[in-house]
């Protein structure tokens, strides 16, 4: 009797620290991606999930694009240096391919509840969005910031939840919206409830390459749809109504109101410096095609003091690595995309367009890519 006793606390105790453990790896996950830390903090993360849970490191057909990658970016590298290119930091010997490579093997392990952690994180993120503003707070990092009574552009009225700035928040919702999906979350968190969360957290970010990924994702969803009978004619009837309510006029030039913050057309609404950032980059490609800039990331100096990166994941990597390197991140991107999980796959490469959404080398956005990539989505879909 005692020996049940035993047995039965001893499973207890173990439970007990397991559901720990997990808290403790997703609400750590979830501070890493609010931007208070450089990127490189995900390998410190990395590093404790993987004394945590002492998975196996296996070789697959990703990772060994990654080592030929590594091993092509260091060659690049060393071409570069001896030619008299000095990097500005020792971090700058070490090609991000390396770091991709660790993402992969932490996207291959991750444990799905630590997962449904994050999301939960940020269902409590949303409604600290929805508490800012309703009090008129931008920022708890930068209290100059307010918000500007009576605009009524969601652009310029957007809130950064817990995150630094505002793009970190809506990357974070529609990361938690694609966990969601592809992990089919929806038995322990009611859609009826999570849902309406991810729209209020869309509109509060308002970011928007978000939205057109995310409405780049329901349109495929609509058109893989399995369902079939009448709630596939549901489903017609219903986008039809939708369509014809934003054909309107009025609700048309609502909606191109806001994503023109105001402006007449695209030209004037201007692209967040991108007009500047676009071109220089495509010059240095058109004069650097082959070794880019040796594997050596390339960044634009505003000279303003802000250096920043090409706020584009294709122009980035190929800036960087030149057209050589690049296809091989072609083969990392497309080799495991299918009809079953482009629905997860495209909305993260229609984002990456007008952000520097993946191919960080080790991020959030990328270990989540990854890990859609590699996930058994048949089995869940």
């Amino acid at each position: 009797m005692n020996l049940d006793k035993n047995c039965l606390a001893s499973v207890s105790t173990s439970n007990y620290m397991s559901n720990v453990k997990i808290l403790f790896l997703g609400i750590s996950l979830y501070i890493c991606s609010l931007g208070l830390f450089s990127s490189h903090v995900y390998l410190l993360w990395g590093i404790v999930y993987y004394l945590m849970n002492r998975f196996k490191i296996l070789p697959d057909s990703l990772s060994i694009c990654c080592l030929c990658i590594w091993a092509l970016s260091f060659i690049n590298q060393i071409v570069g240096f001896l030619n008299g290119y000095i990097p500005q930091s020792f971090l700058e010997f070490l090609p991000y391919s390396f770091l991709i490579l660790v993402t992969i093997q932490l996207a291959k392990n991750i444990d799905e509840r630590v997962l449904l952690v994050f999301v939960c994180c940020l269902i409590v993120d949303v409604f600290v969005g929805i508490y800012q503003k309703m009090n008129g707070i931008v920022s708890f990092y930068d209290v100059s910031q307010e918000l500007v009574e009576g605009d009524d552009m969601l652009y310029n009225t957007k809130v950064f939840g817990l995150s630094t700035n505002s793009s970190g928040f809506a990357a974070n919702v529609f990361l938690a919206l694609m966990i969601y999906q592809c992990y089919d979350f929806n038995k322990k968190i009611s859609p009826y409830f999570f849902y309406p969360v991810i729209i209020i957290g869309l509109l509060l970010s308002f970011n928007r390459s978000v939205l057109l990924g995310t409405a780049v994702f329901v349109l495929i969803e609509l058109i893989q749809s399995k369902k079939k009978g009448g709630v596939l004619v549901l489903l017609f009837l219903g986008t039809s109504v939708l369509l014809y309510f934003i054909l309107q006029d009025d609700l048309m030039e609502l909606i191109m109101k806001q994503f023109l913050r105001g402006h007449e057309d695209i030209a004037s609404a201007g692209f967040s410096e991108r007009e500047i950032i676009y071109p220089f980059f495509v010059d240095f490609i058109s004069n650097h095609l082959w070794l880019g800039n040796h594997s050596y990331k390339l960044l634009i100096d505003m000279g303003d003091g802000r250096i920043l990166h090409a706020h584009n994941s294709y122009l980035q990597t190929l800036a960087t690595n030149g057209i050589i390197i690049s296809l091989f991140y072609c083969y990392l991107i497309f080799h495991k995309m299918t009809f079953k999980n482009m629905k997860f796959i495209f909305p993260f490469l229609i984002i990456s367009i007008t952000q520097t959404f993946i191919l960080w080398g080790i991020s959030l956005n990328d270990l989540i890519f990854y890990g859609i990539l590699l996930s058994d989505y048949r089995r869940r879909i």
